[in-house]
């Protein structure tokens, strides 16, 4: 059985405003994801399950950063910061995943940059029902459970309980 999390909404809060504006990276404050406030429900459970067994817990994110590497660099490297410092060094380095979109796709149509293609890459095999997804991205999830999956949908008070799938919040 694995583990897989999402950063921004499911461990980390999600601010949706700091994203209105295009480009959104240009906006942000200094190592904003760095400095995000963690969800500590969320941050509780993986802390638990990464207590259990290490090697089964992983942390995949999505880096949006279209045209612009040092954006991409830098935020990422925010990212494994903030990792760092809230699971208290435990997750594995090589546990943390990031699907980076290329340039001219979105979130919907990323292809091989998908974290479903992200982690059955890492896993050297194609997904299993054990593989669990912890996400509150509805094209996310779908993918997940498209290629083989079993995904967990977050509820973070932004957005909506579905019924074709297991919800889970940790507020």
């Amino acid at each position: 059985m694995t583990h897989f999390f999402d950063m921004d909404g499911t461990l980390a809060v999600y601010e949706p405003e700091i994203f209105q504006t295009q480009p959104w990276y240009e906006n942000l404050p200094p190592h904003y994801f760095a400095n995000l406030p963690p969800i500590s429900s969320a941050v509780n459970y993986i802390l638990s399950l990464l207590e259990m067994d290490r090697r089964s817990i992983y942390v995949c994110t999505t880096v949006a950063i279209l045209d612009n590497d040092k954006a991409f660099y830098e935020i990422t490297t925010d990212k494994i910061r903030w990792i760092q410092m809230h699971l208290k060094g435990r997750l594995l380095a090589d546990h943390f995943l990031v699907a980076r979109l290329p340039r001219g796709d979105n979130l919907t149509q990323a292809g091989s940059y998908t974290k479903s293609a992200v982690a059955m890459a890492r896993l050297e095999r194609p997904l299993q029902e054990t593989d669990y997804l912890y996400d509150d991205f509805n094209p996310n999830l779908n993918d997940w459970r498209d290629h083989g999956g079993t995904p967990i949908k977050v509820l973070n008070g932004i957005n909506s309980y579905r019924d074709d799938m297991n919800c889970i919040s940790f507020s």
